[in-house]
């Protein structure tokens, strides 16, 4: 058998967009060995800035990025600057939504790009910024091949009994209508970590995984493949996040619709963006929102005086998160039996120590289970899944 001759000058570009964000990192192709990463943050905002590291120095430049057009080619432009671009060989993307159809690494040609752009629907926030970040990176990139790697895929075979809404199955049927999942990526990388650091082979391993963020989620996994899962058909369902409901009775949602008078886009605009730790406290950092109900935060304060309702609501909203967390995770920990370890991770599971103490002080059945914190790095797991279908 041939084996594939490997040009070590070559280079994995990932880019990995959000609805105000984008982040890069850029691998060496044999071996994924981290040149450089960088975010360009607020983009649309007037304080927009980018920061990168490269050769281990860390650069910051403010400037104003209107658009991910803006900033993709920005992203470029510094690669060339530094003279890595001519080496970028493989450019990789995160999509949240893959549906039904893409549960493996998708090559992005014009006629692949057809059948994603029909997912829309299914994540609206997301989908349409990393389709747009693609279509740029296609343009300004022609020669340079191009996958998509997936958000759902990882939890593409949950057993049916996880996926699964007791809806009509015709209707299920027609629609596709099951719990996909999400922040895949993430989840997948932290287990073959977890197991790596606690020197045991994945298929030995119980876990539960917590990724905290703005958006947020958790996972049941037996012998290192997801049982279930917090998300569902949308980013929408399970835990309390940033600005998003979590679980809700769909009652509610209809009396909103027949009696506030709520079309679909304000219901839509209602449960994504104004939901959340900010409709109850007003906040969607959670380190704002620690503070204001009394805990220190380090590196972080508030920009103003905490009145007594702004206290108030925090604690409550702090509590609302920390009782949906704790039921999902006792929840799991049943359904799987033996837990091994509770892994957090994401912007507030693995940096924010109180949150973790918080969680497992009212979980005294799990007292004994080891708990860890460890960085997720979805730009490496998209490297390491385009890497091995190209």
């Amino acid at each position: 058998m041939k084996t594939k001759k490997v040009n070590y000058d070559e280079y994995v570009l990932v880019l990995n967009a959000g609805s105000a964000t984008l982040k890069w990192a850029l691998f060496e192709r044999d071996g994924l060995k981290e040149i450089g990463r960088g975010v360009v943050e607020r983009i649309g905002e007037r304080n927009s800035f980018a920061e990168w590291r490269l050769h281990g120095k860390l650069g910051v430049k403010h400037i104003a990025i209107l658009n991910q057009r803006q900033a993709v080619g920005y992203v470029v432009k510094m690669l060339a600057w530094h003279h890595l671009l001519e080496q970028v060989k493989l450019v990789g993307h995160r999509l949240v939504h893959g549906g039904s159809r893409f549960n493996i690494p998708q090559a992005l040609t014009a006629a692949g790009l057809k059948g994603l752009a029909r997912l829309k629907d299914l994540a609206p926030l997301h989908n349409p910024v990393e389709l747009e970040v693609v279509k740029v990176a296609r343009q300004i990139l022609p020669k340079v091949k191009q996958v998509a790697v997936f958000d759902t895929a990882w939890f593409a075979r949950l057993p049916k009994e996880s996926s699964t809404y007791a809806l009509p199955y015709k209707l299920v049927e027609k629609y596709d209508l099951r719990r996909y999942g999400f922040h895949g990526l993430s989840h997948s990388y932290v287990v073959q970590e977890a197991a790596r650091r606690l020197g045991k082979p994945l298929e030995q391993l119980n876990l539960i995984t917590c990724h905290l963020g703005s958006g947020s989620s958790v996972a049941a996994v037996r012998g290192g493949r997801p049982i279930d899962i917090s998300l569902g058909f949308t980013p929408l369902e399970g835990l309390v996040m940033g600005t998003r409901a979590g679980d809700l009775d769909p009652g509610l949602v209809l009396y909103l619709l027949r009696q506030r008078g709520l079309n679909a886009a304000k219901l839509e605009k209602l449960l994504n963006h104004e939901s959340g730790l900010k409709g109850i406290a007003g906040v969607a950092d959670m380190r704002e929102v620690l503070v204001r109900a009394g805990y220190e935060v380090l590196g972080f304060k508030t920009p103003s005086k905490v009145s007594s309702p702004e206290r108030r609501r925090a604690q409550l909203a702090l509590k609302v998160f920390l009782h949906r967390l704790r039921k999902y995770i006792g929840a799991y920990a049943a359904i799987l039996g033996r837990v091994d370890a509770i892994v957090f991770t994401g912007g507030i599971g693995e940096r924010n120590e109180v949150i973790r103490n918080l969680t497992m002080q009212d979980l005294p059945t799990l007292k004994t289970v080891l708990v860890m914190a460890i960085p997720t790095n979805e730009e490496l797991a998209i490297a390491r899944e385009i890497t091995k279908s190209v």
